[in-house]
């Protein structure tokens, strides 16, 4: 079931990938940029929903998960989280100019060191999930 979860997540960040290419394509440094934001926010997404997996109780955010943690519940919430960054990062992208381009990048690298964050707390924390 982990593995299913981790190959939905990779497809999603494929997907919004593809589908954060533009029809007019800015200069190189500004997509490369964008491009690693999202494959951080991607990547750190699906480490934080598999280590979140393996708990037993969610401590952090129980109003999200629920008391119980359940693997489709998790692959559910991770796909929705990153769909919305990776989709609010987009559209600051297209319209925001000059500025909402690299506040895109550092809206994504934000949010992926939040998952970061939840992932290692899960992992190597106080209280270890596993």
């Amino acid at each position: 079931m982990k593995r299913r979860i981790f190959v939905a997540l990779i497809v999603l960040g494929i997907s919004a990938l593809l589908a954060a290419q533009d029809l007019h394509p800015h200069p190189w440094r500004t997509d490369r940029a964008f491009l690693a934001a999202v494959a951080f926010d991607a990547a750190t997404t699906g480490l934080d929903g598999w280590a979140t997996t393996g708990c037993s109780i969610e401590r952090w955010s129980p109003w999200l998960y629920g008391r119980h943690i359940g693997s489709g519940r998790v692959a559910a919430v991770s796909a929705i989280q990153l769909a919305g960054e990776v989709g609010a990062a987009v559209w600051l992208r297209r319209r925001g100019g000059r500025w909402g381009r690299w506040m895109a990048v550092a809206g994504l690298v934000g949010a992926g060191g939040g998952h970061l964050a939840g992932g290692l707390h899960d992992l190597v924390g106080r209280y270890p999930c596993r």
